[in-house]
Order: structure tokens, then C-alpha cells, then sequence
């Protein structure tokens, strides 16, 4: 679940797994393999990672760099 309710807690929605991607970013620009492979131990899957990625660009957390395949924090 992306954000919280009354079935999914706050520590299982999306949302809280933002500043794991983020705190990564922050530090350098990784490209999306090796930044799942710094963070992979906060998610269930690659899947979750994914859904991840796309709720920060969305909120405008991180955007992508295609000439260098980059992620890179935005904020």
C-alpha cells in the first residue's frame, strides 16, 4: 500500500520507505541496480523498490538521468 490506513501501518506503506532511497541519493548519484542493492534490505521485493522509485519521482523526490542512468535526489 502506498500510504497508510486503518489495514496497513505507517512502517509497511510506500511512503515510509522513501527515505531509505533518499538518504542513499543524498550522499551520490547511484544508478537503479546499485542503489537496490544498498537498500534492498528495507523492502520485501524488487517490486515494492520499484513502486518506490516511482512514488518519489512522482512526489518529485528524484528524477532520473537518462544520458547518464542515473537516480539523483531533487529536493
Amino acid at each position: 500500500m502506498i500510504i497508510p490506513n486503518k489495514i496497513t501501518p505507517f512502517k509497511e506503506s510506500i511512503i515510509s520507505k522513501i527515505p531509505y532511497v533518499l538518504n542513499v541519493l543524498q550522499q551520490q548519484n547511484e544508478n537503479p541496480v546499485d542503489l537496490w542493492e544498498k537498500v534492498q534490505s528495507h523492502f520485501e521485493d524488487i517490486n515494492e523498490f520499484i513502486l518506490t522509485l516511482d512514488v518519489a519521482f512522482v512526489l518529485s523526490a528524484l528524477e532520473y538521468l537518462e544520458d547518464s542512468e542515473e537516480l539523483i535526489y531533487v529536493i
